[in-house]
């Protein structure tokens, strides 16, 4: 009598087991259908899902016909790429900096210059991070130039500051920041005007 409840209590989740699979297999099926909207939908659902549906998206990946559904399957399984980690602020207690000359404006900061670069492009392309933080001397609001060679990319100024490392919020943007650009607090941009005469 012991036995046969047990598998009546069992049945539900070995059932429950079975759903994602059956799910995922047709949702597979939908990344083929005609309408665009039942496929994005399909493609979504099983992005949800997770790993569960990765052995029917690999199934397809390998048995389908149908190339629209070989592609949209590749791309789910496809590690997404990680998630940059955020920026906690830095509550340690750091000596007061001088106050930054005043015929420097605007990109001066109080205490050394700081060099750096661009390490990685951010996924969010209205900010980059830096390798420096509030242990370096950045403080909420420091100005920076961004700069490839001997062109200028962008302004930029510091909003989250980090112990170690700050995220920069793009303020005039020329170009598109890219990994290994120069970033600096103490570079002055002139304007150049066209040769007088000519």
């Amino acid at each position: 009598m012991q036995k046969p409840i047990a598998l009546l209590l069992a049945l539900p989740v070995a059932l429950a087991a079975c759903v994602p699979s059956s799910t995922s297999s047709r949702l597979v099926d939908r990344l083929g259908d005609d309408c665009p909207l039942v496929r994005d939908h399909a493609e979504q659902s099983l992005a949800a899902l997770g790993p569960a549906a990765h052995p029917d998206l690999r199934r397809a990946l390998a048995d389908s016909r149908d190339p629209e559904i070989r592609a949209r399957a590749a791309r789910l399984l496809v590690p997404a790429p990680p998630q940059p980690r955020a920026i906690r602020p830095c509550s340690c207690r750091l000596p007061p900096l001088d106050p930054p000359p005043q015929d420097l404006w605007p990109f001066a900061l109080p205490g050394p210059p700081l060099d750096s670069h661009v390490p990685a492009v951010n996924p969010d392309p209205r900010s980059v991070r830096i390798p420096l933080g509030a242990h370096d001397g950045v403080l909420k609001g420091s100005k920076f130039v961004i700069y490839r060679d001997d062109l200028f990319v962008a302004t930029a100024v510091a909003d989250l500051v980090g112990c170690r490392e700050a995220s920069l919020k793009l303020d005039l943007v020329h170009h598109e920041p890219q990994a290994g650009d120069a970033v600096s607090n103490h570079v002055l941009i002139a304007a150049t005007r066209p040769p007088v005469g000519r």
